[in-house]
């Protein structure tokens, strides 16, 4: 049977990213396809350019999620699953994200979407939809401690791309300032993972970074 592997770890690099908007740098993960002008969505690693401590390993990533003098400016990922999702299926997904240092503010609403097609982001604004899996005012991430945002949902069926960062307008969003110097919001996200819970509970993974998950691919 022929299978497709894509692996997902944040620690398999093309290359050491010396500077912003490096995210070829990353093997598998990249911006999302673009109909118009690019944002400069981030690769950050260890062996040279970093902005925080990594959650685990050494390679994160990071995007904009809010200036506050371009309305709707948001920066995504986005990665193919190593197998389509099963329609009727329960899922969860899971990342650990924590806000840049220096970022001005900090809100709610950094999310995971699942889709059968990879979204296109329009000129480095926003893509319109509702994530499976999302943070909220009581969970806000405001600082540059990791925090584990996780959910479940049930498949349609056929999703294969994961795409990471913030899906609402911001008359949508709640927005608090944190008194840091920047006029932004810059989320980081390290170890995503997808995972399929079987009937009989035993789990696979479906994207998985460094060890919290494993790369076992469901056929």
């Amino acid at each position: 049977e022929f299978r497709r592997v894509l692996f997902r770890s944040f620690e398999d690099q093309s290359y050491c990213p010396g500077g912003s908007g490096q995210m070829a740098a990353v093997d598998s993960w990249d911006k999302p396809p673009l109909t118009g002008s690019s944002g400069t969505s981030d690769y950050f690693n260890e062996c040279d350019f970093t902005v925080n401590n990594p959650n685990t390993g050494n390679g994160y990533v990071g995007f904009f999620t809010y200036i506050n003098f371009i309305p709707n400016a948001r920066e995504y990922v986005q990665a193919q699953l190593t197998s389509p999702l099963q329609a009727g299926e329960c899922y969860t997904g899971s990342m650990y994200i924590s806000l840049r240092p220096g970022s001005g503010y900090a809100l709610d609403s950094v999310g995971m979407f699942v889709s059968v097609l990879a979204p296109p982001s329009v000129s480095g604004n926003m893509i319109d939809t509702t994530p499976q899996i999302a943070t909220n005012v009581g969970n806000m991430v405001a600082d540059s401690n990791w925090v584990q945002i996780t959910g479940s949902f049930i498949a349609t069926g056929g999703e294969e791309y994961v795409t990471i960062g913030v899906f609402a307008p911001e008359s949508n969003l709640t927005i608090n300032s944190t008194g840091g110097p920047s006029l932004s919001s810059f989320y980081l996200v390290d170890d995503v993972c997808i995972t399929l819970i079987p009937h009989d509970t035993t789990t696979t993974d479906l994207v998985a970074d460094t060890s919290l998950c494993t790369s076992t691919l469901i056929t």
